[in-house]
């Protein structure tokens, strides 16, 4: 949380709070998108994304922003949400098909953060 603070807020003009904001809503949604993914195999990651960007639509109203900075303040707060819901969703995914062919989760958790780690580094 502390590095996405940091590049956030650095790289985007947002302040401390909206981006705590953004990964509270990022944590809860990722309950949401965990628990219908494994309801109904569908991965609610679009409305998801809408929600917080409505959220995120009052804040920069509520703070009189422009529309730039509104635009601006919307599409990351929405991104960090929903990517954070994405991600959670993708690795329940993969921890079920581990669970059916016999892999271990904590052999598979160890590949995801070693994989997530690399990949950030490349892009």
């Amino acid at each position: 949380m502390l590095l996405s603070l940091t590049l956030i807020s650095t790289q985007f003009n947002m302040n401390v709070g909206e981006v705590i904001l953004a990964n509270i809503l990022g944590f809860i949604f990722s309950f949401i998108g965990v628990q219908s993914a494994g309801d109904t195999d569908i991965n609610p990651i679009s409305t998801v994304a809408k929600a917080s960007q409505l959220i995120f639509g009052g804040v920069a109203k509520g703070q009189g922003l422009g529309q730039v900075d509104g635009m601006r303040l919307n599409l990351v707060g929405g991104i960090v949400a929903g990517g954070a819901a994405a991600q959670s969703t993708d690795m329940t995914g993969d921890l079920k098909t581990g669970h059916l062919i016999g892999a271990k989760p904590k052999v598979q958790f160890v590949a995801q953060l070693v994989g997530s780690t690399v990949a950030s580094f490349l892009t």
